[in-house]
């Protein structure tokens, strides 16, 4: 397993990357890296962020 070097966040990086992260009118693809960047400098790795990231999509499906 590949390891990612630690992310360390000023808080102006962090409460900017959470806006992003919130947003509607970015492009998915920012959301999705803002979404990134802030799991990993919670310390997550790159296979605890892909599965957490499933978990979510599965939630947000309406169902009929």
């Amino acid at each position: 397993m590949r390891i990612a070097p630690a992310i360390t966040l000023s808080s102006d990086q962090q409460a900017t990357l959470e806006q992003w992260a919130r947003s509607r009118s970015l492009p998915a693809r920012v959301v999705e890296r803002a979404r990134i960047v802030l799991l990993a400098a919670e310390g997550r790795q790159d296979k605890q962020n892909r599965g957490r990231d499933e978990d979510h999509a599965q939630e947000s499906i309406p169902l009929a």
